[in-house]
C-alpha cells in the first residue's frame, strides 16, 4: 500500500519528472523514513515503473516518471533523420538547417536546435541528462 500511494502521488505532480526536494516531499507524506524511501525508490526503478537518478550530481535524486517522454525527447537528437518527433518545418523556419546537418553528419547538436525540439521547462534537466 504505501510504495503504491508514494508512486501516486509523485506522479499526481503532472510533469514528466519530478526534482529531489518534491520526491522528498512525497515520501513525507507517505512512507516512513529515508530507508523505506530508497526502498520504494529501487523498487520502483527496478521494475521500470520510474527511473530514478543517481548517476547525474546537478539532478541527483530526481525521478522521471515517464520513460515515453524521456524516449522522445532523446529519440529527436539520437535519431534527427527519421524521427517521427521532429518538426522538419520549424527547423527550416528557425534557420537551423546547418544545425541540422551538423547533428546527422557529426552528432552534435547546437544549444538553439535543442532549445528548439525540446520544450522550455525541461530544457536543463534535459542537457544535463544528454551530457
Amino acid at each position: 500500500g504505501r510504495f503504491l500511494k508514494f508512486l501516486d502521488t509523485m506522479k499526481s505532480h503532472g510533469k514528466p519528472w519530478i526534482d529531489a526536494e518534491t520526491v522528498k516531499q512525497c515520501a513525507a507524506k507517505d512512507l516512513n523514513g529515508e530507508e523505506e524511501t530508497e526502498q520504494a525508490l529501487k523498487y520502483f526503478h527496478a521494475i521500470g515503473y520510474i527511473m530514478h537518478i543517481t548517476n547525474i550530481k546537478s539532478f541527483k535524486g530526481c525521478v522521471v516518471l515517464d520513460s515515453t517522454w524521456l524516449y522522445e525527447n532523446t529519440t529527436k537528437i539520437l535519431s534527427v533523420t527519421g524521427s517521427d518527433y521532429i518538426n522538419m518545418g520549424k527547423i527550416k523556419a528557425a534557420g537551423l538547417n546547418n544545425d541540422l546537418s551538423d547533428v546527422i553528419s557529426n552528432g552534435l547538436a547546437s544549444r538553439e536546435l535543442l532549445a528548439l525540439l525540446w520544450d522550455k521547462d525541461n530544457f536543463t534537466f534535459l542537457l544535463k541528462y544528454m551530457e
